[in-house]
This record gives structure tokens, C-alpha cells and sequence, in this order.
């Protein structure tokens, strides 16, 4: 899944995705840079906010590609 997730984030042009854990919540990366890669913990930054989040990578369940609709 850490690679998929280094595709997701690498894909040129980007492309908004989402991310979706192991206890249900689902994260919206809407752009690049909102999301850091460690070796066993990723931080999300949460749109419109100026904190992150630390996260376990093993608790990525499914990255799918996020469709908005207007």
C-alpha cells in the first residue's frame, strides 16, 4: 500500500484521491504536499487547517481516486 501511495502522490498531473483507514475515517488529499512519508508514519494535513495528523501506514485500508461533483 506505501507504494501506491508514493504513486498517488508522485502522478503527474496530480490527482486528487482519497485515503481510507482501518477504523473508517476517510482522508480527502487534495493536493501534493498534504500528505509526508516515513517509514511506518505518514502526517496528513487536513484542508483548511494548519495542523497534521500523524498516522500509521499500516492503517491505510484503500487509496481511490476522489470524484467531486458540482
Amino acid at each position: 500500500m506505501v507504494e501506491l501511495l508514493k504513486e498517488h502522490l508522485l502522478r503527474k498531473p496530480f490527482a486528487p484521491f482519497r485515503v481510507s483507514l482501518r477504523d473508517g475515517k476517510r482522508l480527502e488529499v487534495t493536493r501534493q504536499f498534504q500528505v509526508a512519508l516515513g517509514l511506518t508514519k505518514f502526517s496528513y494535513a487536513p484542508p483548511k487547517s494548519r495542523t497534521t495528523i500523524q498516522l500509521e501506514l499500516n492503517d491505510i485500508v484503500s487509496l481511490e481516486p476522489l470524484i467531486r461533483t458540482s
